[in-house]
């Protein structure tokens, strides 16, 4: 399939400014299907959408790609102008749908797409963001007596002239340093930040040795390639340059596609493609119903990231309030073991 010739320049300028959440793409394409299905032509198609939607940066795409269009751009030709928003995959979907006629039923997919890509990163953030609310809260209390409470009773342990127990002094030096410790944690956590979000890719390999967390990571990863590329099949595009669409992982697929190897054999290599999976893959190249394949791949490891999932809330919640619990029970017996000894005494 011919890949659309863009010039550079207008590419950098389009490109600048506009961005799209996940749902407002999903809900462009489902609507934009709708309208298509109904008879509504393109342009009035995007008319409609523009007046219907309120968000400006929405807003704004629709009114450039619809001018694009009155200039007598193909769709396909419009959102290969904002990479940042369409990722190539679209970009080649909507090539397919524009070459068999059939663009409704391929926007129609793409927001279904869409749909399944929201429902795995809702899953993944179930999974963490529970975990994260325990371990912030955790170490927001910890902060609030290392750095208000127990210097105020450290100065009144000072005047008591008797030996603090080992557990009180290091309590009381963890609070001495805390001021210190508190701006290198934030800025080490702001460059582990950046270098995940610039660099993210690198560290797959290392996030699927994580236990737990691995193979949730691994299921996302195989669940997103085997959907997409059963997309790209199914909408009459050839393997390599679904691969090449696909993007990420799938580059390295595609180089050995095009040496010559089968699918199977050119994913073999990628650390989260299972033995099952390889076994579907090549059943469905020999069977010549290799999109029917991988979207079975999709349904069988979507299950699985549920049930990994659950499994990790299960774990995870138990073990990190005991956890949370234990070092704030450590603190605060550290600090009031003195005075119970000291009433001992007095006694």
């Amino acid at each position: 399939m011919k890949q659309i010739e863009l010039d550079w320049v207008e590419i950098r300028k389009e490109k600048k400014g506009l961005r799209l959440s996940l749902k407002d793409r999903r809900v462009f394409f489902s609507t934009f299907a709708r309208l298509l299905q109904g008879g509504v032509p393109i342009l009035r198609a995007l008319e409609i959408l523009s007046k219907e939607t309120r968000k400006e940066n929405v807003h704004e795409l629709i009114s450039k790609i619809g001018s694009h269009i009155r200039e007598g751009k193909s769709l396909s030709y419009c959102l290969a102008l904002y990479p940042a928003i369409f990722p190539s995959y679209q970009v080649s979907l909507v090539q397919a749908g524009e070459a068999s006629g059939q663009m409704d039923r391929v926007l129609e997919d793409m927001a279904r797409e869409l749909e399944k890509e929201e429902e795995t990163r809702s899953k993944v953030r179930e999974a963490v963001s529970y975990p994260a609310f325990i371990v912030v809260f955790g170490l927001l209390t910890v902060f609030v007596l290392t750095a208000f409470i127990i210097p105020k009773l450290a100065m009144v342990y000072e005047d008591f002239g008797e030996k603090l127990p080992w557990m009180t002094l290091l309590v009381i030096r963890i609070s001495q340093w805390m001021k210190f410790i508190i701006p290198i944690l934030l800025i080490v956590i702001a460059i582990s930040f950046l270098i995940l979000k610039r660099h993210g890719n690198r560290f797959y390999s290392i996030g699927l040795r994580v236990p737990l967390f691995g193979s949730m990571l691994q299921n996302s990863l195989l669940v997103r390639l085997s959907y997409l590329l059963s997309l790209l099949l199914k909408s009459g595009i050839p393997l390599l340059r679904a691969l090449e669409a696909v993007g990420g992982h799938a580059k390295k697929a595609a180089e050995k596609v095009a040496q010559g190897e089968s699918l199977a054999e050119s994913l073999r290599g990628l650390p989260f493609v299972s033995e099952t999976a390889l076994a579907l893959i090549l059943a469905g190249e020999e069977s010549g119903t290799l999109a029917e394949s991988l979207e079975e791949i999709s349904k069988i490891y979507s299950r699985e990231l549920e049930t990994a999932t659950r499994m990790i809330l299960k774990l995870l919640e138990p073990a990190l309030i005991l956890v949370i619990g234990s070092v704030t029970g450590f603190v605060v017996i550290a600090m009031l073991f003195p005075i119970v000894t000291l009433s001992a005494v007095v006694r």
